[in-house]
């Protein structure tokens, strides 16, 4: 196939080719360099004016990387890849379009070659990867030749003999080569890693918006992870300084806003803790119980987060503040501990729920002596994601909002004819009313039973033996279940209703509906969001909201109005300033406030075994070493799978260069 092509040159290509053979080369020499793409953008359009498809001695090209291109076209065509290999440089050459002095280049397939064994130290020892080299003698050879006035590049050795299968269309999009991810997909591939998204789930959400089947992007999922990895380190020079800035700013547009941080004495980020001045006054109505938890590996630096969460009068969870530790020894519990009560003005939670960290447990004895400490398993890894994006700058309570909305238009089911139930109903919340209205209806299934001493024993209707004893004092009104329902929760439980109902009740006391779950308690009226220019305007909205409600559902067609006028209506506001007076800019390039010149943290070690190899046990270390078995070998400390002098795919002498002979050397 080459001769024919051969033949199929002009004369003066041969004379060209004649002429560049007699050339005398003293001073030049050869260099086995691994060479880095250059950044070019492809030469697609460049390479399909060429008339020929396929290479052939004496092709000319105008630079050594448009061969490049149409060799890598070419081979993609026929089932493989290249690689540039060899170059060769002259001083003959040097010029300033050359600077270099490079003369002559090979392109060789992507298996051709040998393995070459690498000097690895015993002690770091790495994995011994396969290769799929086979020595693989096809290849071009380009060098530059003048004709004329101008110097091009012609192909001076052209062989595609392959000794290996070529791939079909389906498989050689997997090479390595081909396996290049588009700058449209790598922004789409940053943004859902920054959503959280795993590594499968984003190749299957590229599969969907492009509309293909599963298998058939032109990258694979180690693409991706290799791309977000080379990533992850662009722009962390100044990750702690940004976050200071970021904190100082927030600090300008919100007093309450509180933060602290620390430095080492290489003037490293050690700790940082802050909290916003909602999670503080959220914290000020509803921090008797606190759940404190820490997470790891969330960050580049490894650095435990710690969050502090608790639960508000509607039975959701809200943030109160989080810190980022450098380790998880007692001093650094301690410090968190200490600035966060800094922060609330001291108020101590009367319980708090943690892991058990013996570090966190030594902590909270020494800050928190007053504070009932228990131990729980809270599963709160998958609310990270909306606490800590970049909205959260402007914290809203819209749960709490939502929830107050209920409460005000929608009536409560009352489900029994108790009085208890309707003055409840009047003063909690629907959450906590939704509580204490499930243990009214499971006090009507219990008897109470006067006990000499003036107290109760409360059991089922189906039993006989057991049941709960009620203690209740009638100076105090005080009451007491053995159940420890209401010191546990804040509701009072079935056995104490019963008791109430028995002496003709027809009220709660109010000691028995805490603060925390009444209607007042809620955080709406007093957040820094919510400005209140008019006092008369809340009921002037809530007349026009109740209209609006009675007369647009009498009909269809006065429901479908509404709806789009009103969506109309919502768009328009939220396209205005939340706030003209207090609008925040975050500029990448502010400069640096006092304080805010501190370098990143260095890598937290986090709890567990490092990520070296494991220490042996006794029952390892007294094995025998496996000797190799690999002849005029029989050395330790390796098998026949790495041995050194064990050679595979050694290539015999044989007729057809395709036919391999595998066995030992």
């Amino acid at each position: 196939m080459i001769s024919e092509e051969t033949n199929g040159v002009s004369d003066w290509h041969l004379e060209l080719l004649n002429d560049y053979a007699s050339i005398v080369e003293d001073d030049e020499y050869l260099h086995s360099i691994t060479f880095q793409d250059p950044q070019h953008e492809p030469l697609t359009d460049q390479v399909n004016n060429i008339d020929e498809c396929f290479p052939f001695e004496g092709q000319i090209f105008n630079s050594d990387y448009e061969a490049y291109e149409f060799y890598r076209l070419f081979a993609r065509k026929n089932g493989f890849s290249i690689r540039r290999d060899h170059i060769y440089k002259s001083v003959k050459h040097e010029s300033e379009m050359n600077p270099s002095g490079i003369y002559k280049r090979e392109f060789v397939c992507h298996r051709g070659g040998i393995v070459k064994h690498r000097k690895t130290n015993e002690v770091d020892c790495q994995r011994n990867r396969k290769s799929s080299r086979c020595n693989c003698s096809a290849k071009m050879l380009v060098a530059i030749s003048t004709i004329g006035v101008e110097e091009k590049w012609v192909v001076k050795y052209f062989n595609n003999d392959h000794n290996h299968e070529l791939l079909d269309d389906k498989e050689v999009q997997f090479l390595p080569a081909y396996r290049s991810i588009p700058i449209v997909d790598q922004s789409r591939i940053m943004l859902l890693s920054k959503a959280g998204c795993s590594i499968s789930l984003i190749m299957r959400v590229l599969e969907l918006e492009k509309e293909i089947c599963t298998g058939n992007l032109p990258f694979l999922e180690k693409d991706i992870r290799n791309f977000i990895q080379s990533q992850s380190g662009i722009g962390k020079e100044s990750d702690a300084s940004d976050v200071l800035k970021l904190c100082k700013s927030l600090k300008d547009i919100d007093d309450a806003f509180k933060y602290e941080f620390t430095i080492d004495e290489s003037n490293k980020l050690e700790h940082i803790i802050w909290a916003f001045g909602d999670s503080i006054r959220a914290y000020e109505a509803f921090g008797d119980v606190v759940v404190f938890d820490t997470t790891y590996r969330i960050n580049r630096y490894d650095m435990p987060l710690g969050i502090w969460v608790g639960v508000d009068n509607h039975g959701n969870t809200i943030f109160f503040g989080c810190v980022l530790l450098r380790d998880e020894k007692i001093s650094s519990f301690t410090w968190a501990l200490k600035t966060f009560l800094a922060f609330v003005e001291g108020k101590y939670p009367k319980t708090i729920l943690t892991d058990q960290d013996p570090a966190l447990k030594e902590a909270i004895a020494m800050e928190l002596p007053n504070t009932k400490h228990a131990f729980c398993i809270w599963h709160i890894v998958a609310k990270l994601s909306s606490w800590f994006s970049f909205p959260l700058v402007k914290i809203r309570n819209q749960a709490g909002e939502e929830a107050r909305m209920r409460q005000k238009y929608h009536n409560l089911e009352i489900r029994t004819c108790f009085p208890i139930e309707e003055h409840a109903a009047s003063i909690l919340t629907p959450y906590a009313f939704g509580l204490l209205q499930h243990e009214i209806e499971l006090a009507t299934k219990y008897a109470a039973t006067e006990t000499d001493n003036g107290n109760y024993i409360v059991q089922h209707h189906t039993k006989v033996d057991g049941g709960r004893l009620v203690s209740w004092t009638v100076e105090e009104e005080l009451i007491n279940c053995s159940c420890k329902e209401f010191q546990f929760s804040g509701i009072l439980c079935r056995h104490a209703i019963r008791v109430l109902m028995v002496k003709n009740y027809f009220s709660l006391p109010s000691k028995y509906l805490p603060f925390r779950w009444r209607r007042e308690s809620s955080l709406i009226p007093n957040s820094s969001h919510v400005v209140n220019n008019n006092s008369g305007s809340s009921g002037k909205f809530q007349s026009l909201i109740q209209c609006l409600l009675v007369e647009s559902l009498k009909t269809k067609e006065r429901e479908q109005v509404a709806a789009t006028k009103l969506e109309k209506v919502i768009r328009e506001l939220k396209s205005m300033p939340e706030n003209q007076e207090h609008e925040m800019h975050l500029e990448p390039d502010v400069p640096n406030h006092d304080g805010c010149d501190v370098e990143n943290p260095i890598p937290s070690k986090s709890k567990g075994r490092p990520k070296g190899s494991r220490p042996k046990g006794g029952v390892e270390v007294a094995k025998k070493p496996r000797r190799c078995h690999v002849p005029n070998c029989g050395e330790f400390n390796h098998d026949t799978r790495n041995c050194p002098n064990k050679k595979k795919n050694l290539e015999l002498p044989s007729q057809s260069p395709n036919k391999i002979t595998k066995g030992w050397k």
